[in-house]
């Protein structure tokens, strides 16, 4: 009888060793697979290893309120940090965007003022009869031209409608020195060639007009006023992409020369 007790024991002290460990293995998977697992292993387990589970669980809390400060402060510096960052970020960009408009600003005043030194430089040397001696204030509210632009609008076209490039259209902007658009009065010349690598320029088309065929190139329209040239070229043996062509005209109003350059694509695009 004593020996079938001892063993009655010790198997109840096995089972007991077994529950503990099986209780303990399936309560670690279900909390680090879903955080909020409870299991209920009473029927199994004696009151020595609900103690111990009971324990064990105080001591995991323990460390999981020791550990949640120190996180909680790490997760706030990068937070902090994230929007310090991105602040920043916007200030730097905001700066740089107000300089580049100061330097754009700047630059423009700059072309003003050298356009309204040319102008009051050519009607110093201008001698109109029209306008008496003494009536300054006259002299300098006449426009007079001080610089040509080529517009970016400018371009080859097909005339003949032959599948083949054999005008350029050209658009010119007469300006004075307030930046106004004025009239040309003389004789303009426009001159196109392009420029191989390996050889000198190649004259493609030239034109001249004289004051009335000037005149009559002047157009309003919606797209601006300009005066707007019709130059015949000739393509044969050109194997370029683009050609340059130069505006020069001279002003009978003041005898001044003026001159621009410009590129224009060698294909239809219009």
């Amino acid at each position: 009888m004593y020996e079938d007790h001892s063993a009655r024991s010790s198997l109840r002290a096995d089972f007991s060793f077994i529950s503990y460990t099986m209780a303990v293995s399936i309560q670690s998977i279900f909390i680090s697979s879903r955080g909020k697992a409870q299991l209920t292993l009473g029927m199994f387990l004696s009151s020595r290893d609900r103690a111990r589970l009971s324990q064990g669980r105080a001591r995991s809390s323990r460390g999981r309120a020791q550990r949640r400060p120190g996180f909680l402060i790490t997760l706030v510096l990068i937070i902090s940090c994230s929007f310090f960052t991105v602040g920043c970020n916007q200030d730097v960009k905001i700066e740089n965007d107000r300089l580049r408009a100061e330097a754009l600003d700047l630059k423009e005043q700059v072309s003003d003022l050298i356009q309204q030194l040319k102008e009051a430089n050519i009607a110093s040397q201008a001698t109109d009869a029209t306008v008496l001696p003494g009536e300054e204030l006259i002299r300098q509210a006449t426009p007079r031209l001080t610089e040509l632009k080529i517009d970016d609008r400018s371009h080859a076209r097909d005339e003949s409608n032959d599948g083949l490039i054999d005008t350029l259209v050209i658009y010119i902007t007469p300006r004075d020195g307030w930046g106004r658009f004025v009239q040309l009065v003389g004789e303009l010349s426009v001159h196109a060639a392009v420029l191989p690598a390996s050889t000198d320029a190649k004259t493609i088309g030239r034109i001249a007009l004289d004051p009335l065929e000037v005149r009559r190139a002047y157009r309003a329209t919606i797209l601006g006023t300009h005066y707007t040239i019709e130059l015949p070229i000739d393509l044969a043996n050109v194997n370029q992409p683009e050609c340059l062509i130069q505006v020069e005209f001279h002003d009978a109003l003041t005898d001044q020369r003026h001159s621009a350059e410009h590129s224009i694509e060698l294909h239809s695009g219009r």
